[in-house]
């Protein structure tokens, strides 16, 4: 008998990140030029589920270091360079810094956006990044946004939307499982539906039980 859909439990991200990252960095951070005929954008909260590019299984586990106060980061990949971001649930964005930018080699954006923090308003700018990998995932046509006064990059919702979240914090894992998954329950432990319904990590079997990964062999 079906058990109905297992839940995910999500790290909520600390509201007053970008605030604390803001007020760290330096004031004076020149801003890149934006395009004259670049229009204002406008972030919407309706969800869009971008293309995401895995493997065949359907579970995912990657590592995250713990530091300052158990805020969590992880190492990704913009474009198919590596970077450092903070796992930030609260964000709407992936936000980059202006090194981050430089490296990019991001000279045009497609707007500016306004964010409100807890030390007041904030400009960032929108462009597009081709892909943004995260361990074996990846997302396609991913909207960024350079902020200038940021020090620290930021994983937010723009990539994170597309999977269910789950975090081991004594392992230091999060496993994702991607939205377009479905996840029920059988007499041998969860399946997902249109995958295997088991995960290889290093070498070994998992399955997905209790919302835990278990090790099979």
């Amino acid at each position: 008998m079906l058990i109905g859909a297992f839940i995910y439990f999500i790290f909520v991200g600390d509201s007053n990140i970008v605030s604390r990252i803001l007020s760290g960095a330096s004031k004076k951070a020149p801003e890149h030029a934006v395009p004259a005929q670049a229009s204002r954008a406008v972030e919407t909260s309706q969800p869009r589920i971008d293309k995401v590019e895995t493997p065949a299984k359907g579970l995912y586990v990657v590592p995250f270091a713990s530091r300052d106060n158990n805020i969590k980061y992880l190492q990704i990949s913009i474009n198919g360079l590596p970077f450092e971001a903070m796992l930030d649930t609260g964000a709407s964005s992936i936000a980059v810094t202006r090194e981050t930018v430089e490296r990019l080699g991001v000279t045009r954006f497609d707007g500016r956006v306004m964010s409100h923090t807890a030390n007041g308003k904030a400009y960032g700018y929108l462009f597009k990044c081709a892909s943004v990998r995260l361990g074996q995932v990846e997302v396609k046509d991913v909207e960024c946004k350079y902020m200038p006064n940021l020090n620290m990059n930021l994983l937010g919702r723009a990539f994170l939307k597309n999977f269910n979240l789950s975090i081991n914090e004594l392992e230091k894992t999060l496993t994702l499982v991607p939205i377009s998954e479905k996840v029920i329950a059988t007499k041998d432990g969860f399946k997902i539906v249109s995958g295997d319904g088991w995960a290889e990590v290093d070498g070994h079997k998992y399955v997905l039980q209790n919302g835990k990964l278990v090790r099979t062999k």
